[in-house]
């Protein structure tokens, strides 16, 4: 099994996060409400994700990827559901613009 923020697998760009109920509720990417298997995806605000880190701290399930976050270029991160647990975990951010650009389109 994977561990939060470990990177995939011929997929540099991909981070895969566990997303508890209470983040999916406080980003509303709840899991077949928000985020569906037709419509899988959410842009989520970087300033959302540090606003997360300032209330929960190391308790925020974005953390293992918080280096990836901070360092990100955009101003929202692409948050995926992984409904087949490809990656191994519920959900992924892809890391890159270039990763985001592809797989929007």
């Amino acid at each position: 099994m994977r561990s939060p923020g470990e990177r995939a697998a011929g997929h540099p760009e991909i981070y895969p996060l566990v997303l508890t109920t209470k983040t999916q509720e406080i980003f509303n990417c709840r899991v077949d409400e928000d985020v569906t298997e037709e419509q899988p995806y959410k842009l989520i605000k970087k300033e959302d994700i540090f606003a997360d880190f300032a209330n929960r701290a190391a308790v925020s399930d974005f953390y293992p990827v918080k280096k990836i976050v901070q360092e990100y270029p955009g101003d929202e991160l692409l948050l995926v559901y992984d409904r087949d647990f490809k990656y191994g975990l519920n959900f992924y951010l892809i890391g890159t613009e270039e990763g985001k650009e592809n797989y929007l389109n």
